[in-house]
């Protein structure tokens, strides 16, 4: 169903309403919003909170935190569809050292499902030393971890998966993984300002508030699970390209028939992390996905990611929308983030 914009832009004033007040109260730091259909952008706001010695634009660059995961994911969908690998075929076979502590049957479809049941316990020893070259060690790390459970058994959460997702996109293409991500989707997808790596003196840059210095290293290494920085724009056009089926400015960039893989309910479970409210999972190949279950407003059938510095993209293709969010606190609560979004669909 597609919206004209100025039905949008009514329900736009509905979230920035909804945010301005929480900007202001100081819960958020800042906000930078976003919504565009598929073809142009129809809104954005951006707002500092009182008393910050910075200012947020609507370009301001910030750490998307894991929305980096389906970006990623983009560049093993492309490998999937270009036949270098299947979804179900065992990592071991282009990795074979992945393949000790019986983790010879962990696939491309655990990694990105969060079924893979890879213990993360290695990354501790990164917080508590310095190490050298963090990026060989966090693979080796994960190489030589073992397994919590069967996998595809069961639902928790894991950014150690993309560590070994982007070995093998290096193992099947020859390249550097940043290198093969930035020519494979940001180039292709109109991403000019997203890297791992901001220019620090750029004003642009927002700051991220009560980040962990123990996690400075990680930040630095390009990490795959949650390193990415990023603008409103930027994701703009990635989720543009995802709700018209692949095809961005420059041409197809995946197939529709990834789309619709990555997009479609993969897994569906309960979050094994909160056994006190086990939360409903609807997970596609590297998307969150809002089903049946889930609460508050966003339709079943939108799927996106959101960050820990309380970042969200959502792409909703009953009505051509995508809306993106961004702020810069580390652990940021969704709350503010997720009243906005029910102000948007309560008022469209």
């Amino acid at each position: 169903m597609s919206l004209s914009a100025s039905v949008v832009s009514r329900a736009f004033d509905a979230a920035w309403r909804s945010l301005h007040r929480d900007v202001e109260s100081g819960e958020l730091p800042s906000a930078v919003l976003a919504v565009a259909n598929a073809d142009e952008t129809i809104r954005t706001e951006a707002m500092t909170a009182p008393g910050m010695a910075w200012r947020v634009g609507s370009d301001s660059i910030f750490l998307l935190a894991s929305i980096t995961k389906p970006i990623v994911a983009t560049r093993v969908l492309q490998l999937v569809e270009e036949g270098r690998i299947l979804l179900n075929e065992p990592v071991a076979r282009y990795w074979p050292e992945f393949a000790t502590n019986h983790k010879e049957t962990v696939t491309l479809w655990h990694l990105l499902t969060h079924t893979s049941g890879l213990d993360e316990g290695y990354t501790a020893q990164f917080r508590e030393k310095a190490v050298p070259d963090l990026r060989a060690a966090d693979t080796a790390g994960v190489r030589d971890t073992f397994l919590n459970y069967a996998p595809g058994s069961r639902y928790r959460y894991c950014n150690a998966a993309f560590r070994v997702m982007t070995h093998v996109i290096e193992v099947l293409t020859g390249q550097d993984y940043i290198s093969s991500i930035s020519s494979g989707v940001l180039t292709r997808m109109d991403m000019p300002n997203t890297t791992f790596v901001p220019d620090p003196s750029s004003e642009k840059v927002a700051p991220v508030l009560d980040f962990p210095h123990a996690m400075d290293a990680w930040l630095a290494l390009g990490s795959p699970s949650g390193g990415y920085w990023s603008t409103a724009p930027d994701l703009i056009s990635f989720g543009q390209s995802w709700l018209k089926n692949g095809v961005a400015g420059g041409g197809r960039v995946l197939s529709a028939a990834s789309v619709a893989a990555a997009t479609r309910v993969q897994y569906e479970g309960t979050d094994d992390d909160q056994p006190i409210q086990p939360a409903p999972v609807y997970r596609g190949l590297g998307w969150a996905l809002s089903g049946p279950r889930r609460s508050e407003l966003i339709p079943a059938g939108c799927f996106g990611h959101g960050g820990a510095t309380g970042t969200r993209l959502l792409v909703d293709p009953f009505n051509q929308l995508v809306l993106v969010f961004l702020t810069n606190r580390w652990s940021q609560t969704g709350f503010a983030r997720d009243r906005a979004i029910n102000a948007f669909y309560g008022a469209l």
